[in-house]
């Protein structure tokens, strides 16, 4: 039997809830974006959508930009 060990990363989950018209922002850490995402929105059930990266790709973002 293999045991496979999967790697954490740290996401930045951005959502919104529509009956509020307001915006969250949560840091997880997962698996993947889905797991992510899909972490948010069991705690936040009333969120009518969500997105994830990862906070590697958001320290990188400036630099990205400016290219």
């Amino acid at each position: 039997m293999t045991i496979r060990r999967q790697s954490f990363q740290e996401f930045l989950v951005i959502g919104y809830d529509d009956d509020q018209q307001q915006w969250f922002y949560d840091f997880v850490v997962a698996t993947s974006k889905q797991a992510a995402v899909d972490e948010v929105s069991t705690d936040r059930f009333y969120a009518i959508a969500a997105d994830a990266s990862a906070t590697d790709e958001l320290n990188n973002l400036p630099q990205t930009l400016s290219e």
